[in-house]
């Protein structure tokens, strides 16, 4: 319990009410394009990671630091959506 009002006090003191407000709603899906700018804040303009979180309404650490990665790893097609579900023909 300590460590989670922890994790939200952090994320307060870093981006904002309007980004923590974000939080425990319904799982939101950033378009591509955000995606891309976000982490190009970061990597490319030497914008911090809260600063870009609240400029872009990302409320999920963990989620941007998975973006980060894979960016730096593969490139911005690394953050395009993934097709759900089993491919076609697999049975």
């Amino acid at each position: 319990m300590q460590e989670t009002v922890r994790k939200w006090l952090d994320i307060y003191r870093s981006v904002g009410i309007e980004v923590l407000a974000l939080m425990g709603a319904k799982k939101t899906i950033y378009p591509f394009e955000t995606k891309v700018a976000a982490v190009r804040a970061v990597v490319d303009e030497g914008m911090t990671k809260p600063e870009a979180m609240a400029r872009f309404g990302i409320a999920s650490t963990s989620s941007f630091k998975k973006w980060l990665k894979a960016y730096r790893e593969d490139g911005p097609e690394a953050l395009r959506p993934k097709p759900k579900g089993r491919p076609k023909g697999a049975k």
